[in-house]
């Protein structure tokens, strides 16, 4: 039919006649347009704007009775608007006062029916915010992106094939593992991509990732379990009113951990930076944390900075694990050494941010790594004596620290 109708006939039966019933209603508006005796201005040079004219000048008659049987084929359930005949102008002319009434009943009328449409539109489009899914989403993007930056050397090679090694162990291992280091060495990116690693493993599992303190509800312990509570729910179809009071909601989590995975079904937990959660309910005390007794199908890796004044995070979590020396216990617990191929890195960082550094650029980067700092302000002197507080040379190369070089240098020209 297609081939025997105008452009316009076409155009309104794509919109409203050939779509399903169901949809015509919320999404058609109609407007019936008329002026008044055409044949009193049909020979009119702006007529041809307002009717269909045979060659003759008179009106089109088969042009007139298909407009005629569209009409009658618009079906009663759409909203339909009627204008009266309006006056001949000539034409419709906004300097005549009738005219511009006429125009602006029909643009407030096309502009309120409109927002009314949108808004039905949008009414039944709406979807309200899942914080399970939003939260979730949340530590899955930050953990992507900062894989994908991610750069392998010897040291982190070292912690990714130890964790590697723990999460795809037997039913023999029924303890957490614990990754350590210094603040700036890399934690947060070598966990991002032991998650990314192990959700291509292929395996179904739920696998829950949470970097502490980068969402609202991951900076509490309370919050945390709550969200992690949640999403276990979720996955292992439990729909039990989760308990107000913490002590309950720590019961139930240490449950949901260690009896709801099952072979089917597995669990992987990864969190990052515990020790960024505040104090409140014990956050840094850890005992809400079940890092032994945990059963084959159930894998959880904890990150934590060393000891500090605020907080014993490493110490409590050696003490769970009855861990008193690395070396003696890798299968459990690694620390992040620091960075050996220090060039590596700082070339990664550059190339992913579009740049490149000579070998006389290089080389000045190689003397401040070892100290150098003639010509600095007083102020970079003191920084640089922080950064390098326990007086090696490696203490200023930290991943960290070589994206912050990076950034200087990328503008060296």
């Amino acid at each position: 039919k297609r081939f025997f109708i105008s452009i316009t006939e076409e155009e309104l039966s794509r919109g409203l006649l050939w779509v399903p019933s169901e949809r015509q209603s919320g999404r058609s508006l109609t407007y019936h347009r008329t002026i008044g005796n055409p044949e009193a201005w049909r020979t009119h040079p702006l007529a041809s704007a307002f009717l269909d004219l045979a060659p003759d000048g008179s009106l089109d008659a088969e042009a007139q009775s298909m407009l005629a049987d569209l009409q009658v084929m618009i079906p009663p359930t759409i909203k339909r608007r009627d204008y009266g005949p309006l006056e001949w102008g000539p034409g419709v002319n906004p300097d005549l006062p009738a005219h511009r009434k006429y125009l602006i009943g029909l643009a407030d009328d096309f502009a309120t029916d409109l927002l009314e449409s949108v808004d039905s539109a949008a009414r039944k489009a709406s979807i309200q915010p899942d914080r399970v899914v939003e939260e979730a989403k949340h530590h899955l993007r930050f953990a992507i992106l900062r894989s994908r930056a991610f750069c392998a050397t010897e040291t982190t090679r070292d912690v990714t094939e130890a964790v590697e090694v723990y999460l795809a162990s037997g039913a023999n291992v029924s303890n957490g593992f614990v990754v350590h280091a210094r603040s700036g060495a890399g934690k947060t990116y070598v966990i991002s991509k032991i998650l990314a690693d192990h959700m291509a493993g292929g395996k179904a599992r739920c696998i829950i990732v949470r970097f502490l303190g980068t969402s609202q509800a991951s900076s509490s312990v309370h919050a945390l379990l709550i969200s992690l509570c949640e999403q276990l729910q979720r996955v292992y179809g439990r729909g039990q009113k989760l308990p107000e009071e913490f002590t309950d909601l720590k019961a139930l989590f240490l449950k949901a951990v260690r009896e709801w995975p099952s072979e089917e079904m597995p669990l992987t937990l990864l969190l990052d930076s515990v020790d960024q959660l505040d104090d409140i309910n014990g956050g840094r005390r850890l005992e809400w944390l079940p890092v032994t007794d945990l059963s084959a199908h159930v894998r959880i890796v904890v990150s934590t900075l060393p000891d500090h004044a605020e907080f014993d995070c490493l110490t409590r979590l050696r003490k769970t694990l009855n861990v008193e020396d690395d070396e003696d216990c890798q299968e459990m617990l690694v620390e992040l050494k620091e960075l050996l191929d220090w060039r590596t890195v700082l070339n990664h960082i550059l190339k992913v941010l579009g740049r490149q550094i000579t070998q006389e650029q290089m080389g000045a980067v190689k003397h401040v790594v070892h100290g150098a700092t003639t010509g600095w302000s007083a102020t970079q002197r003191d920084l640089w004596s922080r950064q390098r507080s326990d007086g090696t040379a490696s203490s200023c190369t930290t991943p960290l620290w070589l994206r912050l070089v990076a950034q200087m240098v990328s503008g060296w020209r």
